[in-house]
């Protein structure tokens, strides 16, 4: 006599109903099959992570001497009442109005100034860049810009 949980013949293939028959005649071959289901993805995801953790450690410099070149400027503004359009080439130094700014190894900066304000954007080795990153006199919200 056939079980429900059977397949008709000649179909391939699981079904729910199969599946979930299985499982109960089968409860810990059914928990393995999920642990090992699961061990086995979060292995195969495991490069893609790190890929991912790698690319963000990479662009940590830049996006630091970024916010140092925002708190430069805003220095800058302060004590001149405008920014400084300017460019800072990897490892590089620019002094202005008695305060030196360096950037890190493999990080290129470029300020730009703009009619109320400026911006900057950030390039390292590897091909990253970043937006440009605009801030207005008198306005502590960075806007962002292509």
């Amino acid at each position: 006599m056939p079980r429900d949980d059977d397949q008709p013949p000649g179909r391939l293939g699981l079904s729910a109903g199969r599946l979930s028959a299985w499982s109960e005649r089968h409860p810990f071959r059914a928990f393995v099959a999920i642990v090992a289901f699961f061990a086995l993805l979060i292995l195969a995801l495991l490069p893609l992570g790190r890929a991912i953790d790698d690319k963000g450690e990479r662009m940590r410099p830049m996006y630091s001497d970024l916010e140092r070149m925002h708190e430069f400027q805003a220095g800058l503004e302060d004590r001149t009442g405008a920014p400084v359009a300017l460019t800072v080439e990897p490892g590089g130094s620019v002094t202005e109005d008695g305060r030196t700014f360096t950037t890190s190894a493999g990080v290129r900066l470029v300020v730009e100034t703009t009619t109320n304000g400026y911006c900057v954007r950030g390039e390292n080795e590897h091909g990253d860049r970043s937006t440009w990153q605009c801030l207005d006199q008198g306005d502590e919200t960075l806007h962002f810009k292509d």
